[in-house]
């Protein structure tokens, strides 16, 4: 009887502990939390977000095959376009690397057929979701809460800009299908106004714009014009957030790595939290091991203290520095570098504005150690296997051999720009500092290819410049 009493208290101790952790852990996932990445069949990786019971991609889909396999087509001739009445996409202005940035437009048609576009566990929103996502916001006039603040050359004119949510909405434009007042086919609106098809028995859209602070839901027309149109796809999650048990399951999945096959769509990593550097830019992270990373390379123009980080163009002048001094890849002054770069690339640092004492990192965080960089190679497999695991599917020229992604640190090719000025490796190889010093004049430095699995340490002389990523401290 003693036992059977002691064995029932414990019971009910243990229960009452379990219940109070799996609690605390429930408070985790909060609005403009990042419930994980998910992969598309193509392999392109969306973060996502939760806002009150959705889960949000944070991304306009890219995907270009349907779930089964079967490619969808890719539409560029304007009377083509029109004519269509199958799935298709484009990207806007026909021009690629739009679609790398924004997302693929898709016409109509494309939402209905069974094969689906939408990864595994995923569905393109719904008229509902928007309504559900805006009401919960506060209404129609929440776009500003919605919109990206991190793309340069979009108008706000006068709007109050905060993405606080993080669903990252970004104004790029539409493809008209038979329209009477513009010429058919034709691209329209880049930086003015963007339109999300809604899943739907007739043609339905989620329109934002530069002019004003509302997210407009409404049927698209009463004929069948508007069936051509190309917009953007936003996909949520099938499994909605209900209760605090929901929050529980996902918190207890997101403690172990859930690792599938390359092609599978159906990838979930654990990101811990969103930080903010000093300029206000996002970057999502993953605990690798015993490690929490960025995922995204630096973009921050200013130190810790609000100073501001030279940015030098000039050749000659960048070769002659002693100082912290940033680039952008090309510097081509144009919307398209500027997207480019802050949006996917980050920033090119010499070592002397890591080895700054005004700091370049987050607070709370820091830039990585050469002895970090060898515990993240290390835990995955060493040299000659890491870099694989390392490599974004994305970006990288030709094969990118061995790339899988498989932890979600999302490594890309930004290239170098070496001490006497020049840039190069641009899709090739990514190149990052360690903090970590080697002498007066080199410091060390992590180096992934497309030609190779391999993650490489060496070397290099501090007027490099090369990408940055931070650990928490």
């Amino acid at each position: 009887m003693k036992i059977i009493k002691i064995c029932l208290i414990n019971f009910v101790f243990y229960t009452i502990i379990l219940f109070y952790i799996t609690n605390l852990n429930a408070q985790n996932i909060t609005d403009g939390s990042s419930v994980g990445i998910v992969k598309d069949i193509d392999g392109n990786l969306y973060h996502t977000v939760k806002i009150g019971n959705l889960v949000w991609m944070v991304e306009n889909l890219k995907v270009t095959h349907y779930r089964n396999g079967d490619e969808i087509p890719n539409v560029k001739d304007n009377n083509d376009w029109i004519q269509f009445t199958n799935g298709a996409w484009c990207d806007y202005d026909n021009k690629p690397f739009n679609g790398l940035i924004y997302g693929k437009l898709y016409n109509y048609y494309i939402l209905n057929d069974g094969r689906e576009v939408a990864p595994i566990g995923w569905h393109i929103s719904t008229e509902d979701d928007w309504k559900m996502t805006t009401n919960y916001l506060g209404g129609v006039s929440v776009a500003g809460k919605m919109r990206s603040k991190g793309i340069r050359n979009q108008r706000n004119l006068g709007l109050n800009i905060t993405n606080e949510v993080g669903f990252c909405a970004i104004i790029c434009g539409l493809r008209f299908g038979l329209t009477q007042y513009y010429q058919k086919g034709s691209f329209f609106g880049l930086n003015d106004r963007t339109l999300w098809w809604c899943k739907s028995y007739e043609p339905t859209v989620a329109f934002m714009s530069c002019f004003n602070n509302q997210v407009l839901i409404y049927k698209s027309n009463i004929n069948n014009d508007s069936r051509q149109n190309g917009h953007y796809l936003r996909c949520v999650r099938d499994q909605y957030f209900n209760s605090e048990k929901d929050n529980k399951q996902i918190n207890s999945k997101s403690e172990s790595l859930k690792i599938t096959n390359k092609k599978s769509s159906n990838i979930n990593l654990p990101l811990k939290e969103i930080i903010t550097d000093f300029d206000g830019n996002k970057y999502n992270s993953v605990k690798i091991g015993n490690q929490i990373w960025m995922v995204e390379n630096l973009k921050v123009t200013h130190y810790r203290n609000g100073d501001l980080i030279a940015n030098v163009i000039d050749n000659s002048a960048w070769s002659n520095l002693s100082t912290g001094a940033y680039y952008v890849y090309d510097n081509d002054v144009n919307i398209e570098a500027d997207l480019k770069q802050d949006f996917n690339y980050g920033k090119l640092y010499n070592w002397y504005a890591l080895g700054d004492r005004r700091n370049v990192s987050p607070t709370g965080w820091h830039v990585a150690s050469d002895k970090e960089w060898k515990t993240l190679i290390s835990f995955l497999g060493g040299e000659n296997i890491a870099g694989g695991k390392l490599k974004s599917v994305s970006f990288w020229q030709n094969e990118n051999i061995d790339a899988s992604d498989i932890v979600g640190f999302s490594a890309l090719p930004v290239g170098f720009r070496s001490l006497d000025g020049r840039v190069g490796a641009q899709g090739q190889t990514g190149y990052f500092w360690s903090s970590t010093p080697n002498d007066m004049n080199t410091s060390y430095f992590i180096s992934i290819s497309y030609n190779s699995g391999e993650a490489k340490i060496g070397s290099s002389n501090i007027g490099n410049g090369f990408s940055v990523r931070c650990v928490k401290d």
